[in-house]
């Protein structure tokens, strides 16, 4: 298998699990066990930087959710988790019990979560298994780092979310709309000429450059992502968020690995119309976050699925 993890609410646990990789704002961390790999995302600025809690969660697979306490910080990240829908995943708790925690997490996608201990050999083998779906059809990448390396060019880190890639595959860099030509392929530091779904991988393009790049772009063949700034979306509220929503304010939308802010057009029940800063990449019915930065308690107002783009 080939899965990647969001480790929530406890940004040392991942160090027991993989090998430190590429450090930002997020963390990514990797490990290989034969013929399983796992990739592990940490949102090292959370609760400051929101946007690496969300660009962690869409990014993954399945979430670790580790709880010691009840605090503001849990019940955002439970509320992120519940509207991204992300089902799949393992709860670690120490110091706090299910029947204490029941309560704040009823209704929500985190009672679905496996019991683990904290512990290596449990939570790898909790992971192991958790059944994953593997997405067959036209490939897709998504990037989340990405830098210029001398004699090679442009680089880019990322999980393939679906198909295969192929070395000197011609794919299409979303949102951007620019043809680029896969040069090489690494997993694991070693070349390979294709890379099957779920897999990280580091692949060098020719035909972009990385100031063109931003987290959560997406290497794909063309025509199989969209690229629109309107789109429109169904869309559920948390029944924990207390702000009222208005046309014209501007919020944070996230899908994926994206999230840029963007206004909000036309409102009518559980339908919004939203202009973005910026282009994103989608396909339709993804599922999407929004958020408020400005909020002094809890800034994700909930989530939905993309409907598509409005002229």
């Amino acid at each position: 298998m080939s899965v990647a993890i969001c480790i929530l609410n406890n940004n040392e646990l991942a160090k027991d699990l993989g090998k430190k990789g590429t450090e930002s704002d997020i963390v990514v961390y990797n490990r290989k066990i034969e013929e399983d790999s796992f990739t592990f995302f940490v949102p090292k600025s959370y609760p400051d930087k929101l946007s690496s809690l969300l660009q962690c969660i869409g990014g993954s697979d399945l979430a670790v959710l580790y709880v010691d306490s009840i605090t503001k910080e849990l019940g955002e990240i439970i509320v992120a988790l519940d509207s991204f829908a992300l089902e799949k995943g393992i709860l670690v708790l120490e110091g706090v019990t299910i029947e204490e925690l029941a309560p704040i997490i009823k209704g929500t996608v985190i009672e679905k979560y496996v019991l683990s201990k904290k512990d290596y050999a449990s939570l790898i083998e909790n992971i192991k298994s958790l059944p994953l779906d593997k997405k067959e059809g036209p490939v897709k990448v998504e990037i989340d780092h990405f830098f210029d390396v001398k004699s090679v060019g442009t680089v880019a880190l990322g999980i393939v979310k679906r198909g295969v890639l192929e070395k000197y595959a011609k794919l299409e860099a979303m949102p951007l709309g620019k043809e680029v030509l896969i040069r090489s392929i690494q997993i694991h530091d070693a070349d390979t000429s294709s890379a099957a779904c779920g897999s990280r991988v580091g692949i060098s393009l020719k035909g972009v450059s990385s100031e063109e790049l931003s987290r959560g772009s997406f290497v794909s063949e063309k025509e199989s992502v969209h690229s629109d700034d309107r789109i429109s979306v169904s869309f559920r509220k948390s029944s924990y968020y207390k702000e009222d929503l208005l046309e014209g304010q501007m919020i944070f939308f996230s899908i994926g690995m994206q999230y840029s802010p963007c206004q909000i057009e036309k409102l009518q029940g559980e339908k919004m119309l939203l202009k973005m800063q910026k282009k994103i990449a989608y396909e339709k019915g993804d599922q999407i976050v929004l958020a408020n930065q400005d909020c002094t308690g809890l800034r994700v107002i909930g989530g939905g699925k993309i409907e598509g783009k409005t002229e």
